[in-house]
């Protein structure tokens, strides 16, 4: 094995992270990228919803987008010192705001995670991706609380073949709760720039069972990236349209076109003198209908999943930034999966053979 000593920061105590692999594997993992409902065309045939349909690319996906001036991402929303510059209210931001789209059926979004980070009571929701049986993508930023301190994997639970955002999850069906063991953040990310190397694995305190839980499955790690005009499925639980003060959300999945990285198309990040601060070889910007999106209310971290050429979906971005108004035709960003492969192989836990 490579030695790279100095690779990973761990949140937690790494001694209990082999405790209670008893998982069946079976052929529900090595099917990765497949929904538990219906098939993988359904998210993409014309009956789905009102986005263009039966296509899983657009020859023209600029014709979505609409330039917008008012650009402020959800990390404002969260983090004291970005929200108090930009002059917006203290609410704290929870996973993916979708506008449109679709109600997820049950089994339907079966490697999305919905992840809980409490401390005594709940204090943010984040989206996940599965991606192998202890092993869940994220944002770094949801494990660092609103005052920039790191959470521990105490305060995170995982929940897996749920509907909705409510935190009190009955398990049975579907649905099935689980603890972390160990956080791992990037080693480059830094809370004060978190639009750069935002990636994190959580590291289940348990394996998925996907025998047991048939509501449970993975998206595929692979080496790829969508191109532009290629239209990938984002999924979430946030709020469902502007000023949304719904407590509990249900679970929604919408189409995203893969748009290319330009100013009057997509979300940039600018600093006080106007110069751009993202790091677009590490992003995916996508999104941008108007009446059909996800934006900044939510969705930190949702699973931005893209099919391969065997019609399987990897796991491709993560969602990052986006505007405050929803839906208003500027495509958002997403970590790009593709260029974290290395550390995320290494960071996982060596059975899980990403």
């Amino acid at each position: 094995m490579r030695n790279l000593p100095n690779r990973l920061l761990f949140l937690g105590l790494s001694g209990a992270i082999l405790a209670g692999v008893t998982a069946t594997y079976g052929d529900a993992q090595r099917q990765c990228g497949q929904t538990g409902a219906g098939n993988n065309a359904d998210f993409f045939a014309a009956s789905s919803h009102s986005t263009p349909s039966g296509k899983t690319s657009l020859s023209n996906p600029s014709d979505l987008v609409q330039e917008h001036e008012h650009r402020v991402s959800f990390h404002e929303r969260k983090f004291p010192s970005r929200r108090a510059s930009a002059g917006i209210a203290t609410d704290l931001a929870v996973a993916p705001t979708i506008i449109g789209g679709s109600k997820a059926l049950p089994n339907q979004l079966c490697w999305h995670a919905v992840i809980f980070v409490t401390a005594g009571e709940l204090k943010g929701i984040c989206g996940g991706t599965i991606v192998g049986a202890r092993t869940i993508l994220t944002l770094a930023s949801c494990l660092f609380d609103n005052s920039s301190a790191a959470i521990t994997p105490q305060d995170v639970t995982v929940a897996l073949g749920i509907l909705d955002s409510n935190p009190n999850v009955t398990a049975g069906g579907c649905a099935e709760t689980y603890r972390a063991s160990r956080l791992s953040v990037n080693p480059s990310f830094n809370i004060s720039d978190i639009d750069r190397d935002n990636i994190a694995i959580i590291t289940l305190e348990r394996a998925i069972d996907f025998a047991y839980k048939p509501c449970a499955c993975l998206a595929c790690l692979e080496d790829l990236s969508p191109k532009v005009g290629d239209v990938c499925i984002l999924s979430g639980v946030g709020q469902v349209e502007n000023n949304d003060t719904t407590v509990v959300n249900p679970l929604k999945w919408v189409r995203q076109p893969v748009l290319e990285q330009s100013q009057d198309k997509c979300y940039w990040v600018l600093d006080q003198n106007g110069t751009v601060t993202f790091n677009f070889s590490n992003a995916i910007c996508a999104g941008g209908a108007i009446g059909e999106d996800w934006c900044s209310n939510g969705d930190a971290g949702g699973a931005l999943v893209c099919l391969d050429q065997n019609k399987a979906f990897y796991a491709a971005g993560l969602a990052i930034d986006g505007t405050i108004e929803c839906a208003n035709g500027i495509g958002s960003q997403f970590i790009k999966v593709q260029n974290y492969i290395e550390w995320i192989r290494y960071a996982a836990l060596p059975e899980d053979a990403l």
